[in-house]
């Protein structure tokens, strides 16, 4: 959950960022996604729908965030906005 503690560290220092509403939208994707992900890990099941359902989440975080670390993901998101 590294963009979701990320972003909850600089919303705590900074205050919210003034993102336009699709770049808020892709903030608050990535943060479901990445708890869906931590919370279906947390169920320590062994099943092949399962380990499918992560992968896609694990896919779309990575479209997302297009491999980018949290840092350079909001700026990115923060440039986009203006």
């Amino acid at each position: 959950m590294k963009y979701t503690n990320y972003f909850k560290s600089t919303i705590k220092l900074n205050g919210v960022p003034k993102l336009n509403p699709d770049q808020f939208a892709r903030l608050m994707n990535i943060c479901c996604l990445e708890t869906d992900v931590h919370t279906l890990e947390e169920l320590n099941m062994n099943s092949q729908s399962i380990f499918l359902t992560i992968g896609r989440k694990k896919d779309k975080i990575e479209k997302l965030t297009k491999g980018r670390t949290p840092e350079l993901l909001l700026l990115e998101m923060l440039k986009l906005s203006m």
